[in-house]
């Protein structure tokens, strides 16, 4: 199970991805890329163990409501999450029709985090030692 997450901000990517590691994730199954381009590229060659995309939903180039409309058309078994999705769109569209969608890139990444746990059924199981 790998989580790919596309936002054209480096700051956004490395806040995104230390959040997912330090609630249980593997740095290994978190892949990165700063575009929906170099997304498509990743997600050609790692589709069959990408669970979850978290994606910008404003990028340059190709936007992020585009590339959902992407995986959903050519993956639909990947759950998505836009991120950065005004609240008047938040109901219709794309974004409606994903597994989550959060407004912007929280102070803290827990919301994001949560919202992934869930749609990949991942618990963090504390064993005792």
């Amino acid at each position: 199970m790998k989580i790919l997450i596309v936002d054209d901000s480096a700051s956004d990517r490395k806040q995104l991805k230390d959040a997912l590691i330090s609630s249980g994730y593997n740095a290994s199954t978190i892949l990165l890329a700063e575009d929906a381009l170099r997304a498509r590229e990743i997600l050609i060659r790692e589709s069959r163990d990408i669970s979850c995309i978290v994606v910008d939903y404003h990028m340059p180039g190709l936007s992020g409501d585009n590339f959902i409309r992407f995986v959903r058309k050519f993956y639909p078994g990947i759950k998505t999450i836009p991120i950065g999705v005004e609240k008047d769109v938040l109901g219709a569209g794309n974004a409606a029709e994903s597994h989550a969608a959060i407004q912007k890139v929280p102070e803290n990444s827990t919301t994001i985090v949560d919202a992934v746990n869930h749609l990949v059924g991942f618990r963090v199981v504390k064993v005792p030692t």
